[in-house]
């Protein structure tokens, strides 16, 4: 590492720290809004994507999908930055969406396709294994659970590991390699959207909590299935 790539990796380190002191709980609050309206858009960016047909053939039998409006290749080879999104788990029993837990995927070994600067990526989690993985920790793609590219050809093609990724890039189904990546999940940001501290299970088991916003948000996801 040359000495002028080190001094910019510790600057965005230190600009990143000063951010986080500065957070208050009204910009949290604007945050989540953001984050929630992008996902909006990017499920509609999904349903409406020819080549997302794959994935949206899986995920009715998914255990959970997250999905990340914006996937920056920049900020992941400058490094400390985080990529921002929601995951939403299935009710097994009625087949309906739950949601939104916020969760972040912070850098690893990210791979972007030549050209690719930035995505919308959905992430589909075909098992309650991986789904417990994903919800008792920190999981490291690759290493803690299992992840692979999304197949563009066909439904069989996408369920070969504990979770796949699916990406868009300008409208286009872009490829993203997430081995050595972290998803982790967001208190604050929880706090932040439900108005007071929360775990993943107040949220999507025992569902004490609930927002305006969170059932049109469940429905959303639940429109992407054909």
């Amino acid at each position: 590492m040359t000495f002028r790539s080190l001094s910019m990796r510790l600057l965005a380190l230190l600009l990143l720290a000063l951010q986080a002191g500065c957070a208050t709980p009204e910009s949290a609050a604007s945050n989540t809004e953001d984050i929630a309206a992008a996902t909006r858009v990017s499920l509609a960016h999904f349903a409406a994507s020819r080549g997302m047909q794959p994935a949206l053939l899986v995920v009715p039998e998914a255990s959970a999908v997250i999905i990340f409006p914006h996937v920056v290749s920049a900020a992941f080879v400058v490094g400390g930055s985080e990529a921002e999104g929601l995951l939403f788990v299935r009710d097994r029993d009625t087949c309906h969406w739950v949601g939104p837990v916020f969760y972040s995927l912070s850098q690893g070994s990210i791979g972007f396709q030549a050209g690719l600067s930035k995505a919308e990526l959905l992430i589909v989690v075909n098992s309650p294994a991986a789904l417990r993985s994903i919800a008792k920790g920190h999981p490291r793609l690759g290493i803690d659970v299992s992840v692979a590219l999304g197949g563009g050809g066909s439904a069989s093609s996408a369920i070969t590991a504990d979770i796949d990724s699916y990406a868009l890039e300008k409208g286009l189904f872009a490829g993203i390699a997430l081995d050595g990546s972290t998803l982790r999940i967001r208190p604050d940001l929880n706090a932040a959207w439900y108005g007071r501290p929360v775990t993943l299970d107040d949220i999507v088991v025992s569902r004490v909590v609930s927002s305006p916003d969170a059932g049109r948000l469940a429905a959303a996801v639940e429109a992407l299935a054909p």
